[in-house]
Order: structure tokens, then sequence, then C-alpha cells
């Protein structure tokens, strides 16, 4: 664990409320490192969240400063203008002069132990930071492999013109996602998978690349029966391609066929900022909302809880939270990347629709075996992600 260090925590986006992957993991660590050391916080700030009153922040951070931009959001325009001056629409979007000026200020005003910077969008600062101080230790910690996930994305986009311009930044991309990890003392991944592939581009990482698994808020996300309902739900942010695709894939190939055959299921797609496209889908039997509510609610909601993703990277904490709320898991294998699960034990994988529709409608009225299923799948998480076992270990 480490321990009464002063500690400069730097994250793309405010980590409160916790209401989606990257943000539950952003919490969580802030509040086990909070717990031994003494930290400040530097990250970018939605006008949305600006509206909250930082009540959250005073309780871990000295300091804490921020640039208001909402980063969640893609603008096509944006990386079209940036991939015509040979440039990296995501390097320009996180790699700011106000940024870069908030973290010579906190080094101004304090000397660090640690810096803690959270995914590759902030990775980018490390030489820049080292420049700063030599003898700080960085650490940095990778969600996904950001360059791959632009690949499968490129792989799977029809219009071609879009094709053509993730393809691009995927290239661009991949040099400032692994450039400046030469400059960091501690590389943490959060899947097995990711470390593999990142020491496959760079062999020279493998003494100071290791995997930190998240965890499950386990107060939080208590167990509670499984619903009567034969409802479907699928969460995840809708503005992020991959849960599109998902959500696309999902509607086509199966739900429009098992809800003929079952007019009593039901699909609920709960995620912010969805496009049209999704929207549309709405209908009596299909249900799409913004994820205002708290997300137990929608987990309580699931008779079996769906991932059909086909592309991204990275672990799913939506996967970890529903099987600690004991919510029976369809998922396809991307969707259970990191977490070594077992097939018709404690989930039901597969990425053949047919498969698919045979598992929900033989299942989906079969009390015992959703049950077994939810009892197994909250003792894995129990024994495997504990936030507090797994930050404990850490060393810098």
């Amino acid at each position: 664990m480490i321990k009464d260090k002063r500690i400069l925590y730097i994250s793309p986006r405010y980590f409160f409320p916790a209401n989606d992957g990257a943000k539950i993991v952003f919490y969580n660590t802030i509040k086990q490192l909070a717990k031994y050391n003494r930290l400040d916080y530097i990250t970018n700030v939605s006008k949305e969240d600006f509206s909250i009153k930082f009540k959250e922040t005073s309780k871990y951070f000295d300091n804490f400063l921020y640039e208001i931009k909402d980063v969640s959001k893609q603008s096509f325009k944006d990386l079209f203008i940036s991939l015509l001056f040979q440039e990296s629409y995501f390097y320009k979007k996180y790699h700011t002069k106000a940024f870069s000026k908030m973290i010579k200020e906190r080094f101004s005003e304090n000397i660090y132990d640690v810096v803690w910077l959270e995914s590759a969008y902030c990775t980018v600062f490390a030489e820049e930071i080292k420049k700063i101080d030599p003898n700080v230790k960085i650490v940095s910690r990778s969600h996904n492999v950001e360059h791959l996930l632009l690949k499968r994305i490129a792989s799977e986009e029809k219009n071609s013109l879009k094709k053509y311009l993730i393809e691009r930044e995927a290239v661009f991309w991949e040099k400032f996602e692994m450039e400046p990890l030469k400059f960091v003392d501690k590389f943490f991944t959060i899947t097995q998978n990711d470390k593999d592939y990142f020491l496959k581009l760079a062999p020279e990482l493998a003494s100071k690349t290791e995997v930190l698994l998240p965890g499950v808020d386990f107060e939080k996300y208590k167990f509670t029966s499984l619903t009567k309902e034969k409802n479907l739900v699928f969460i995840g942010a809708m503005n992020y391609f991959p849960n599109i695709q998902a959500v696309e894939w999902f509607k086509q190939n199966i739900f429009d066929e098992i809800s003929l055959f079952d007019k009593k299921i039901k699909l609920y797609i709960i995620g912010k900022n969805a496009p049209k496209s999704i929207k549309n889908l709405a209908s009596d039997r299909i249900i799409v909302e913004d994820g205002k509510n708290k997300d137990t609610d929608y987990f309580n909601k699931s008779r079996i809880f769906i991932v059909p993703l086909l592309s991204g990277s990275g672990l799913k904490l939506k996967v970890l939270n529903a099987l600690a709320m004991g919510k029976p898991i369809l998922s396809t294998k991307i969707g259970l990347e990191g977490i070594s699960l077992i097939n018709n034990k404690n989930v039901f994988e597969s990425d053949d629709p047919e498969v698919w529709k045979t598992i929900i409608l033989q299942n989906i009225g079969k009390s015992e075996t959703l049950e077994n299923l939810a009892k197994n799948g909250r003792e894995f998480v129990e024994e495997n992600f504990s936030w507090e076992k797994n930050m404990k270990d850490i060393n810098v």
C-alpha cells in the first residue's frame, strides 16, 4: 500500500458522481489512497458536473484545480480537422495549455512523492512532469488499450470517411499512448490481456508493469432477489461507440426474434447521451432511459443482465457490479475480458446470436437456473474483487 505520501492525482474527468465505469475506478482509488496519504487533484469538469457542489472533493483533497471542459463529447468535425493537420485528435483534446499550467502551479507550491495519472489521456503529461521534478514517482494506469479500441471501432465502421478518420487517429494516438510510458515509474493495466498487449509492443516495460484489478463497493452493490419480470437490461454510456454497436447488434440479431416468441420479454437500454438511432428504438417492449436514477435501480430491474459487446477492451465494472447484486449475466467474450468466469456456472457466455436466443428463451423463466448463476456470481466477486485488498498490494 502507498502510505504517508504527498500525491498529486490527475484524472481526465471529475470523479463524482461515480456513475460510469471509469469514474467508479477514479472514486474508489481516491478513497483508498486518501486513507493513508495527502492528496491534491487536477481534472476536467463538465458544465453539468460544475453545477454539483464539490462536497465530495473536500473529503479527500487538500487542493483541487480544474478546467471546465466536457471531454466526454466526441466531435467528428474536430477529428477531421486534427487529422487534416496530421495531429492526434485525442492529444489535442487532453493536452491543453490550461492543464499544463495547473500542473506547474501545483509543483510550484508543493513537493510531491507520487503523481498518479489515470488513463493514457493523462499519461501524455508524464514527460513534462519529469522535467519539472525528475525525482517524483509517476504512476500511470491504463483503462483500455485506446489505439487498439480505435482500430476495432474502425473495422466495424460502415461510413468510409469515418472509417478512414478513425484508422488515422489510431495510428497517431498509438504514438502518444506508448511513448510517455518510458517516463513512468509504475504502469498498471486493468486486465492481463492489456498487459500482454502493451509488453508485446514494448518489452522494456516489463519490470514496471503490473495488473491492478479494480473492485466492487459491496456496501452499495448488495445482493438482491431476482425480479419476476422478464426484463433484459443493458447499461452503458451511449456516446461510446462499442455500446451503441452492442445495442444495435442485440436488437437486430436477437431481440427482434425472441420478442415474437415471448410477448412478456422487455429490453431496457440505460445510458446517458443516447444518439437518435438508439432513442428511435423505443417502443412498448423497448425502454430507452438516460440513466438518471441510481444504477442499482436498473440492475434490480434485470432478470438477465446483457453485455453484447463486439468491440472495446478492458474490464467492464458493470459486469462486476451486476454479479455483486446477484444478476445473471449473458455476455460475449469481449464483455467478460479480464474476468475469469466459467460458462454456465457463474455466467452465460457466447458470441453466437443463435445461442443467445436459446439461452434467453430457455432460461428467462427458470428461477432455479438463474438463482444458482446469481449465487455463484456473487461468491466469485467477493473472493476476487475487493478494492481494499487489491489496492493494499501495490507499492511504488
